[in-house]
């Protein structure tokens, strides 16, 4: 299990690294990709929340590391917000994944 304790510095690089494996999903094809299909921009989408819920970039960090505007990062944390309420599954998934990291 990653722990941020364990580190002097949050690496967001580490983190995505860790995470994407996690989910079996390529975040350099996303990045270059003019469009994503949606497993891959659920995908995306929860791995920006997760990186948001660390609370240590602004939105506009963060979407450097996916290749989205700030304003783009923030649409995913809403759409993530109201998924998590609504979609049991992906809310299950979600845990799962935040599970491996200590925030």
């Amino acid at each position: 299990m990653f722990s941020w304790a364990s580190r002097w510095t949050f690496d967001p690089e580490l983190l995505l690294d860790k995470a994407s494996k996690h989910l079996g999903f390529d975040i350099n094809a996303a990045r270059n990709a003019k469009k994503i299909g949606p497993e891959d921009k659920a995908n995306r989408d929860m791995l920006v929340y997760l990186f948001w819920q660390a609370g240590r970039l602004s939105n506009n960090a963060i979407g450097e590391y996916f290749g989205l505007t700030y304003s783009s990062v923030s649409r995913c944390l809403k759409v993530i917000t109201d998924r998590l309420s609504s979609d049991r599954d992906f809310k299950d998934r979600y845990y799962g994944l935040k599970s491996q990291f200590k925030l």
